[in-house]
C-alpha cells in the first residue's frame, strides 16, 4: 500500500462512502477522486487541503506520505474505525507500519466476506 492512491481507496472504504459522495463534500468530481485513487491522476494540494478540512481528523502525512495513523485522534467515532480482531499472539510487531496496516485491513469481515466472493468465482 505504498502509493497515495491505495491510501485514499482505504480512506475511501473506511468512510463507507462513494467517489461521487465524497466528491460532493470537498467539491471535487468523483471521476478526479477516482482517477487519483488508481493514481492515473496527482492527487494535488488543494484536494488535500479540502479532505483536511471536511475530515479534521484525517491525517494528511498518513494520506500522502504513508507516515502514522490514518487519523489523528483515536477519538473517531467507532463507527468510521476499521473492525479489526486484535490477535492473541502479537504477528504485526516487527512489521513497517503500512505493511501491518495492510493486514489489519485484511482482518475486517467485511474485506474477508469480499476476499471469499472473489474465491467463490
Amino acid at each position: 500500500m505504498g502509493e497515495i492512491g491505495d491510501r485514499l481507496n482505504l480512506f475511501i472504504d473506511n468512510q463507507q462512502i462513494s467517489f461521487n459522495d465524497l466528491g460532493e463534500k470537498i467539491g471535487v468530481a468523483g471521476k478526479s477522486l477516482k482517477e487519483m485513487s488508481q493514481n492515473k491522476r496527482p492527487l494535488g494540494g488543494n484536494v488535500l487541503k479540502k479532505l483536511g478540512e471536511v475530515f479534521p481528523d484525517l491525517s494528511l502525512n498518513w494520506l500522502f506520505l504513508g507516515v502514522g495513523d490514518m487519523y489523528l485522534h483515536k477519538s473517531v467515532p467507532s463507527e468510521n474505525l476499521p473492525k479489526v480482531a486484535e490477535p492473541s499472539v502479537h504477528l504485526y510487531e516487527s512489521l513497517d507500519p503500512v505493511e501491518e496496516m495492510f493486514l489489519k485491513y485484511l482482518d475486517r469481515p467485511m474485506v474477508q466476506e469480499k476476499i471469499k466472493q472473489i474465491l467463490k468465482k
